[in-house]
């Protein structure tokens, strides 16, 4: 027996959901058909909770902001490939990039649901605050150029030549240290 249950629109038996491993990222509504509890609406916290400042963003147009869109809001089509898909899409690493950002909530957040009806599994935490993204990007290159006058004073310092400085950068970048990009 299939663990897709053809109810009312396409909705997934509750264990199964939960099976999928989201690491309770996406929200979820229940119905009971027959004794069985199904998952028949689904939507994704994170990009719910910085849906303002994704859809404020001029960068993010067309597909990007449909998929968003369709998350936020949260769709009937309950299917392990579609959250998989999600989970896994560009329009949901900017929504990451957002909570990375923000840091962890404070007492100055608020919470609602989607719907009065909901379980408590189907809350989603907004965060009211915006990350001071400038601040945070500016700092990132501060710290990539830190690297970088490390490694050129390292360089003289031991007297080689400029040109072990390139060979240098390209050991540091395929270990993983993170620069800025350019020609060194």
């Amino acid at each position: 027996m299939s663990s897709v249950a053809k109810a009312k629109g396409n909705t997934v038996n509750l264990e199964t959901f939960l099976g999928w491993n989201t690491g309770g990222i996406i929200g979820y509504k229940t119905i009971q058909v027959t004794g069985r509890e199904l998952v028949n609406h689904i939507w994704c916290k994170t990009c719910a909770r910085h849906a303002e400042k994704i859809r404020k963003d001029e960068k993010i147009r067309g597909q990007i902001l449909h998929e968003i869109e369709k998350y936020v809001s949260g769709t009937n089509f309950v299917s392990k490939h579609s959250v998989m898909r999600h989970l896994s899409s560009k329009a949901h690493r900017i929504g990451i990039d957002y909570e990375k950002l923000a840091g962890p909530p404070d007492s100055s957040d608020e919470t609602f649901s989607l719907d009065s009806s909901a379980s408590t599994s189907s809350k989603v935490q907004l965060t009211t605050r915006q990350p001071l993204i400038e601040n945070a990007l500016k700092q990132q290159a501060k710290e990539a150029y830190r690297k970088l006058l490390r490694s050129a004073y390292m360089i003289a310092v031991d007297g080689q030549p400029l040109a072990s400085f390139k060979t240098l950068v390209k050991v540091q970048k395929a270990n993983g240290v993170q620069l800025v990009s350019g020609n060194y």
